[in-house]
């Protein structure tokens, strides 16, 4: 619906677009200026803005240009306020975004996505280090038991010269076994 209401306003006489793309440092002044003179409606707004729709125009204020957001780096306490929010609200953003003042909209969801990305990759490591570091890993003649190919820690394919399979290596000896 967007890209309909855009290119039904974008095209001028001439059938040429404009605005579209990225937003010019001149189209933010004008966009700041326009906001003041008529405030949040979008409508009016877009009028004075050739080749922007109402809802690209909010969109760009409410999430870059307006000067009652915070820019700064995200606090381990709004962190928290954050998780807190979304656990109980589930994840109604504008709701959420109510309770952060300073922080719009994208930066609310963005913000929680991102964490949730490191929560899943601090939770990935945490498995593979302790399924690297003998937190339940057997060794091949562990798993297989006796009778199998790769022999087992006290019986058969060892010989009384050599060490017992999966001996003294730390985590390498305990996932491999003993080559030797």
């Amino acid at each position: 619906m967007q890209c309909l209401l855009h290119w039904r306003y974008a095209l001028n006489e001439d059938q040429q677009v404009r605005g579209i793309g990225s937003w010019s440092v001149e189209e933010d002044a004008r966009l700041k200026a326009l906001v003041t003179v008529h405030g949040c409606k979008w409508a009016l707004v877009a009028r004075s803005m050739p080749g922007r729709v109402a809802k690209q125009c909010r969109e760009r204020y409410l999430n870059h240009l307006d000067p009652k957001l915070q820019r700064g780096p995200w606090t381990p306490e709004e962190e928290q306020v954050l998780l807190r929010l979304c656990e109980g609200q589930n994840r109604q953003w504008a709701e959420i975004c109510r309770q952060l003042p300073g922080r719009s909209y994208n930066d609310v969801k963005n913000r929680y996505n991102l964490i949730q990305r490191r929560l899943k990759r601090a939770s990935k490591k945490a498995a593979a280090a302790a399924a690297g570091a003998g937190g339940g890993a057997l060794s091949n003649a562990e798993e297989e038991g006796p009778g199998s190919p790769y022999g087992s820690a006290h019986g058969e394919g060892s010989s009384s010269d050599q060490p017992p399979s999966g001996g003294g290596g730390g985590a390498q000896g305990a996932a491999f076994g003993s080559l030797g």
